[in-house]
């Protein structure tokens, strides 16, 4: 039998992947899918492959994904081809998943939605003991903890997670 987790990506050239148990803070996996070194359409397909190997070996309960960031245009056509990639990935593995803004991932863990990456880094081992410096797994671990806290609400969450949650809900695609 295949262990529940939750999924966190944070879709990038350096994609961080994160299964997080399903009632646990234990993480399952943790991993960071380099790209960046590949032509574009190798690359999707490294991407594709290298996801479905994650999802295959796990029961997937829900998949968390780090939405388009919008501040840096330059990188703009290569992150929403990935993010694609990412999100057909997760559509073909009949997981149901969401999508969180990255304003609101960092309100969900910082409660501010404007907070720089070392802040995330800090608040993630203060708040979950998650030692890490990579920011793209940090992010995609505290997306795989907004989705254990989506899938087990608790009324004693913090008012801007609960906040940040109801507003996740409204983007979830297949129903949790």
């Amino acid at each position: 039998m295949k262990p529940e987790c939750v999924l966190g990506i944070d879709p990038s050239t350096h994609t961080g992947i994160v299964a997080l148990a399903l009632t646990t803070e234990e993480v399952l996996h943790q991993s960071e899918i380099d790209v960046s070194s590949y032509a574009r359409y190798p690359r999707w397909n490294v991407l594709r492959d290298s996801l479905a190997s994650v999802f295959d070996a796990y029961s997937v309960q829900l998949i968390v994904i780090e939405g388009y960031g919008y501040g840096n245009a330059h990188n703009l056509a290569t992150l929403v081809e990935l993010g694609t990639v990412v999100r057909w990935a997760a559509f073909e593995s009949h997981s149901p998943f969401l999508e969180i803004p990255p304003s609101s991932l960092k309100s969900y863990v910082c409660g501010i939605g404007n907070a720089k990456k070392q802040v995330m880094l800090k608040e993630a081992y203060k708040l979950w003991q998650f030692d890490c410096n990579n920011d793209n797994i940090v992010d995609a671990f505290c997306l795989a903890k907004l989705g254990q806290d989506v899938l087990n609400p608790s009324k004693t969450l913090p008012k801007h997670r609960q906040k940040v949650i109801q507003n996740a809900m409204k983007n979830v695609f297949r129903k949790v």
